[in-house]
């Protein structure tokens, strides 16, 4: 352990008994996440006793996979996944390369995050091994991107009108519904209005995931400012680790130039 992250640990305490944490979220996708990054903040989740999910590469990143497991991640999602055929080769997945008894204790879910996508999640509802998802999330920055449009439109009464369709298919297909995408203070309401029909159980920012409960408390805010200050922890330790190796390599490299001119 070094200072920043038990500084990391304290902060997830109060987010854990104070915010509605419930999980942390780590990726192989857009963070690029190394796996001694993960090793690293699986140990500090677990000082604190909170799960670790993990967004995969794609829906056949089965070394993702299984490095999840290894690491003992609590669940699996899928990005990018915008077809039918794209989301039945993730289920093949799951079917025939994870044994039964590990997929009980995973969660595994797809992320719906393209405009390609929510056209075509009728047909994606209607696949045989759909059972084997436990849950759809909702990109909301990607989503919003893939229209032509920018991030600041993700709280816009249009795009509520998506991912509302989406979290109602999701319900009626007994699937759980979160959702993440540029989450903050400005997101409240719009959680709150999927809270209310009973269509959203967690919401994420880029690290850590919120019990979608505690939107209707009034320091819900307050526990997305704390997340964002995790993250950007986060991001400070993974520097700090780097760095440390860049410093090591450079005078390596200066070594070496030196002994070639000679």
């Amino acid at each position: 352990m070094n200072n920043i992250e038990l500084e990391m640990i304290a902060l997830l305490k109060k987010l854990k008994t104070e915010y509605g944490a419930i999980e942390l979220k780590a990726e192989f996708e857009a963070e690029g996440s190394r796996i001694e990054e993960l090793m690293r903040l699986k140990d500090v989740a677990s000082t604190v006793n909170l799960p670790i999910i993990l967004k995969i590469g794609g829906a056949e990143a089965l070394t993702d996979i299984y490095n999840g497991m290894i690491l003992g991640v609590n669940g699996v999602i899928a990005p990018m996944v915008e077809t039918a055929y794209a989301v039945s080769k993730y289920l093949d997945v799951i079917e025939n390369m994870i044994q039964p008894d590990n997929r009980d204790f995973i969660e595994f879910a797809i992320n719906i995050e393209t405009v390609t996508a929510t056209n075509n999640i009728t047909e994606i509802m209607t696949l045989d091994k759909l059972n084997l998802l436990s849950s759809i999330t909702f990109g909301r920055s990607d989503f919003v991107q893939s229209r032509g449009l920018k991030k600041s439109e993700v709280d816009s009464d249009d795009t509520f009108q998506y991912v509302k369709e989406i979290a109602i298919l999701a319900k009626t297909n007994n699937l759980k519904f979160a959702m993440g995408g540029n989450i903050t203070r400005k997101s409240i309401p719009f959680i709150k209005k999927l809270y209310k029909d009973s269509l959203i159980y967690k919401y994420e920012t880029r690290k850590v995931v919120f019990d979608a409960s505690y939107v209707e408390k009034e320091t819900a805010d307050d526990g997305i400012l704390y997340a964002l200050q995790f993250e950007l922890l986060w991001l400070k330790s993974k520097r700090r680790f780097y760095s440390r190796i860049k410093e090591e390599d450079e005078q390596r490299i200066n070594d070496l130039e030196k002994r070639i001119k000679l």
